[in-house]
C-alpha cells in the first residue's frame, strides 16, 4: 500500500510540475520545437518584414506556419513598462533564431536574447553586429 501512495504521490508531482512548466511557455515555443522548424529558421534569417518572414518560413516546411505565425502573435509578447517584449532565452539556439527573424520582422537589422528588468527579452536594433 505504501508502494503505491509513492508512486502516486510522484506521478502527481510529475505532472503537476509538467503543466506549471507549460504555462510560462509561449505559444512559438511550443510549435517551433515541436515541428522541427529549427533549418527553416535558418533559411530565413534574412528575412525583411513580416509577411516575408511568415512565407519564407511556411515555404520552407509547410509544418511550420504555426510557428512563423506565432512568432509575430503581438498577444504573445510580454508586456514590461508599457512596451512589449518577445521572451527569449540567450542560452537556446532556436530563442536566438527567433529573435532575430522577430526583428527582421518588424525591419530591424539584428535581435539579441537579453536581460532587460530581470527578463529574458529579444532586443531588436539598426547595429549590424
Amino acid at each position: 500500500m505504501k508502494i503505491i501512495g509513492f508512486v502516486l504521490l510522484i506521478f502527481f508531482n510529475y505532472f503537476h510540475k509538467a503543466k506549471f512548466a507549460t504555462l510560462d511557455e509561449k505559444y512559438w515555443q511550443i510549435s517551433c520545437n515541436l515541428n522541427g522548424c529549427a533549418q527553416p529558421l535558418n533559411t530565413c534569417l534574412n528575412c525583411i518584414g513580416e509577411q516575408d518572414c511568415i512565407k519564407c518560413i511556411s515555404n520552407s516546411k509547410p509544418e511550420c506556419s504555426t510557428c512563423a505565425n506565432e512568432i509575430f502573435n503581438k498577444d504573445d509578447l510580454e508586456e514590461i513598462n508599457e512596451n512589449k517584449y518577445l521572451l527569449c532565452e540567450s542560452s537556446d539556439i532556436i530563442h536566438n533564431k527567433v529573435c532575430l527573424i522577430y526583428c527582421r520582422g518588424n525591419f530591424f537589422r539584428n535581435g539579441q536574447c537579453l536581460r532587460f528588468q530581470n527578463f529574458p527579452v529579444c532586443q531588436c536594433s539598426t547595429n549590424s553586429s
